[in-house]
């Protein structure tokens, strides 16, 4: 029955409404008696090896609730003087799902129990997001790469840019299109913290063990208000401890004898690349440090990727992983810390082109450690407050094979290959910061309805440093073989950029209930902008230059003039066809924002720039020196720009507007069946227009001012 459950997943639009920076999901519901009226004072207490045990007293119109619980499962009981004890078992709760339960209480002893055991309701009637769950189980029996990425593909709606077979795409992140939004205004979040890559927009920061996590979720539509983008929101909810000790250990390997070889005879030794072994290994524990108050769970991963290319040559990477986490009740508190330590070694990334000679390749590397601390604080029966912080570090660095200490050689005529070593290393830092203070209130009886409100604040700073170092000369050739026109080039060190982004979110939504319609009026505003910091760079130092070696550059800290504010009112509407809670219809209307572009503060400044020179190797020593050169061209490049040159100043955020309809049905236990009509709309969209320098008039171009260069020879 599982895996016919996790195939239907699959393939059919699964709906659930949830914070789209998840990691948890609730339970709430009603008590009653014989007669279907509600019963205050019932004492309901929700057991998990996770949590021990939370107790919850019925308010007036017998309503409990247990916010932000971990994925699992959990056991109900419900207990009052004069009525017997009623237990519900196996009830799963799964990341942004809410589970609604309906206790009957029947006139009897407290000593008089009776238990259920039910499948938890497939439709959540508080929900409209489409998204699809699979859990820790549902990860393992699934044969695939075991990445996220993977997962991604799995997702209805979600097309991606390449098919990893193997492992033959692991530790390479795909891109991918979703309902018409590219990966730029996705957003990954781990444990609930936003770990976006701010600089390459929408990628995830860095590569995670597939076996810490115990549930993936993966939203594509009507996300709720605090998602600021319309694109695909992927939460990865890593494993936490519980009351059992438990441990696991994992050894996957494959080698190229397991793999296939369909490509023609005649192209020889070219092809795609090849996985010539593939390995993933790793071990886990966790338990109680105090039972019911303190748990942890750590785990070690590794993945030991090694390929071939097309030309033949072999790429190895290494991704080492490790995970730990704490969680601890105290009181009315319930505190997560989590840190995670990752590194992706790549030794042989390709630099220019696969032509390029082996030493001419990368080497990269990146220490990427993450840092989380959440408190989460049951003020009272009708507030809870969330408060949590992260820093994340995902830099890293790539470093040429045949280092800096050889002169870099290029041939244009075997399609511009490069050998001994290339022409620069680079050293990324992105840094960035996040923290979010959220609070829910319910209110019953307020207006005539039940509600519950949400509310809060979120700050992102991101920093994007880039310091690319280049060599301090390469020589380049037309034809090495053929021994004709040659050139020597000249370069400042250094090509840097250092700026930051900064996002500012508030969000409030309120959730209405009144009969069978739930009602999910809300409003959310961002504002997002950047600066460059000041920087200095050295001038070049090549001796047989001379005077045209490059001068030293200094940037000023600047502040970009482009300041997206956002407003995005979103409204869903759910209503409950049948009053039992299995059949559902869900509208939802949003309009979303979208992730500022890097490339605002990138393009002000640039320290780049060199200098060419005709150059006969008189004396065939393949070293160029002054008497040798000649013609010198400069290409410096170096500048600031003003802002008001390159933006205009009224630049808003593009925008998506989409409206879903949806309907679902339960059909049965562990089965429903759900369809969403989903429509959206791209506007306020920016482009660069390619002005023409008109008699010293800027002007637009016009199809009078293009010609046809040359005709393909029909025979190609």
């Amino acid at each position: 029955m599982k895996k016919i459950v996790v195939f239907l997943a699959l393939i059919v639009l699964v709906s659930s409404f949830g914070f789209s920076q998840q990691r948890t999901g609730n339970i709430r519901g009603k008590v009653v008696d014989e007669d279907g009226l509600p019963i205050p004072g019932v004492t309901v207490t929700c057991i998990s090896d996770l949590i021990g045990q939370m107790a919850f007293i019925t308010t007036p119109k017998g309503s409990f609730r247990f916010i932000s619980l971990s994925p699992g499962m959990y056991v109900l009981k419900a207990e009052l003087v004069g009525f017997s004890t009623v237990t519900r078992e196996k009830i799963l709760v799964q990341t942004g799902s809410t589970v609604t339960i309906k206790f009957k209480m029947v006139v009897g002893t407290i000593e008089e129990e009776v238990t259920v055991i039910a499948a938890s309701p497939v439709v959540d009637t508080k929900k409209t997001t489409v998204a699809l769950n699979l859990t820790v189980d549902e990860l393992q029996i699934l044969p695939t790469a075991r990445d996220p990425w993977v997962i991604l593909e799995l997702s209805p709606g979600v097309i991606m840019d390449r098919a990893n077979v193997g492992g033959s795409e692991s530790g390479q992140q795909s891109r991918y299109v979703a309902r018409g939004q590219g990966r730029a205004g996705s957003n990954w979040n781990v444990d609930g913290i936003d770990m976006t890559d701010q600089v390459s927009e929408g990628a995830a920061g860095q590569y995670y063990d597939f076996d810490a996590f115990e549930e993936i979720q993966i939203q594509t539509a009507a996300t709720d208000i605090t998602s600021f983008t319309a694109g695909v929101q992927i939460n990865l909810v890593t494993q936490r401890g519980s009351n059992r000790f438990s441990g696991g250990g994992r050894l996957y390997y494959s080698n190229k004898d397991l793999q296939s070889d369909n490509k023609p005879a005649e192209i020889g030794e070219l092809g795609g690349e090849q996985i010539q072994n593939f390995a993933d290994y790793g071990v886990n524990v966790g338990g109680p440090l105090f039972k019911d108050k303190l748990w942890f769970w750590g785990g070690f991963g590794l993945q030991n990727i090694n390929r071939k290319d097309v030309t033949g040559a072999t790429i190895s990477q290494k991704l080492p992983n490790l995970n730990l986490k704490l969680n601890m009740i105290l009181g009315k508190h319930r505190i997560e810390g989590f840190f995670n330590f990752a590194n992706s070694i790549k030794h042989g990334r390709i630099a220019s082109s696969y032509l390029d000679a082996p030493e001419a390749r990368y080497d990269q590397s990146g220490p990427k450690p993450i840092a989380k601390i959440q408190d989460e604080i049951s003020v009272s029966d009708n507030l809870f407050v969330s408060l949590k912080g992260s820093y994340a570090k995902f830099g890293f660095k790539l470093t040429p094979v045949g280092g800096f200490d050889k002169i870099a050689y290029r041939d244009d005529a075997t399609g511009n290959r490069y050998w001994n070593t290339y022409r620069y290393g680079s050293d990324y830092g992105r840094t960035q910061f996040f923290g979010q203070t959220m609070g829910i209130l319910f209110a019953e009886d307020l207006l005539g309805a039940n509600h519950e409100f949400k509310f809060g604040v979120e700050l992102k700073h991101s920093f994007g440093q880039r310091d690319r170092q280049y060599v301090a000369e390469y020589l380049r050739y037309r034809d090495y073989a053929a021994s004709n026109e040659r050139y020597a080039y000249i370069y400042r060190p250094n090509a840097n950029y250092d700026y930051r982004i900064n996002r500012l979110g508030v969000f409030f939504q309120d959730s209405i209930s009144v009969g069978r319609f739930t009602i999910l009026p809300s409003l959310r505003y961002d504002r997002q902008w950047s600066w460059i910091k000041d920087m200095t760079v050295p001038g070049s130092n090549v001796e047989w230059a001379g005077d045209y070696n490059l001068p030293p550059v200094t940037i000023d800290a600047q502040n970009v003039n482009v300041i997206w504010n956002t407003f995005s009112p979103r409204l869903g509407i759910i209503y409950d066809i049948t009053g039992d809670g299995k059949t559902t219809v869900k509208m939802n209307f949003g309009i979303y924002g979208d992730r500022y572009d890097s490339s605002f503060p990138g393009n002000l400044a640039t320290t780049y720039g060199y200098v060419y020179f005709n150059w006969t190797d008189t004396n065939n020593d393949e070293l160029a020196s002054a008497d040798e050169i000649s013609r010198p061209r400069v290409r410096d490049n170096a500048t600031q720009l003003e802002p008001a040159d390159l933006y205009d100043p009224n630049m808003v955020s593009p925008k998506t507007l989409e409206v879903t309809i949806g309907i679902e049905r339960e059909l049965f236990e562990n089965f429903g069946i759900g369809g969403t009509f989903i429509y959206r709309k791209n506007y306020d969209d920016y482009w660069d227009p390619n002005y023409l320098d008109d008699g010293g008039t800027l002007r637009m171009p016009t199809a009078d001012d293009w010609e046809i260069a040359g005709n393909i020879p029909a025979e190609w």
